[in-house]
């Protein structure tokens, strides 16, 4: 999870939430619902912004990022498995992927890539559980005496 993301409540300016945008390494800005809250309503992109002005013809500087913010978000909590976020990264494309806490507090964005290879770790891993399973087993010893309820007692 990365948690250096670029945020902004869904009142902020269009023209502070383009600045956002060219600042960060990510390419989009997650809207929330408020500082306070935290929870994450939306994303904002340079194609959502373009879709709004240039599509629909509406007032950029009559815009915020309420307005412009693409609110068809994928959201996994912290304590999501790998094997339950096979499905939405398939799905998600090059749409971040929100995290959030118990609390439905945003805490950071799930790269892509990153996810695919964890997911192809898990499946490896599952593909062959003896690699992973032969290294939890201790090794055994010898039994010296044998009792004949309890089997073998070293």
């Amino acid at each position: 999870m990365d948690k250096s993301v670029a945020e902004c409540t869904e009142d902020a300016s269009l023209s502070d939430v383009y600045d956002l945008i060219q600042d960060c390494e990510h390419g989009y800005v997650v809207v929330l619902d408020s500082s306070t809250h935290r929870v994450p309503i939306g994303v904002v992109t340079e194609h959502s912004i373009c879709h709004q002005v240039v599509a629909r013809g509406r007032n950029p500087k009559s815009l915020n990022a309420g307005n412009v913010m693409n609110s068809r978000i994928r959201r996994v909590t912290e304590s999501t498995g790998i094997e339950a976020c096979e499905g939405i990264s398939a799905t998600a494309n090059s749409e971040p992927i929100l995290v959030t806490d118990e609390k439905r507090q945003f805490t950071g964005v799930v790269d892509h890539a990153r996810l695919f290879d964890a997911i192809c770790s898990v499946k490896r891993r599952l593909a062959d559980p003896s690699a992973e399973f032969s290294s939890l087993v201790p090794s055994r010893t010898a039994a010296r005496v044998e009792i004949p309820a309890f089997g073998w007692v070293s």
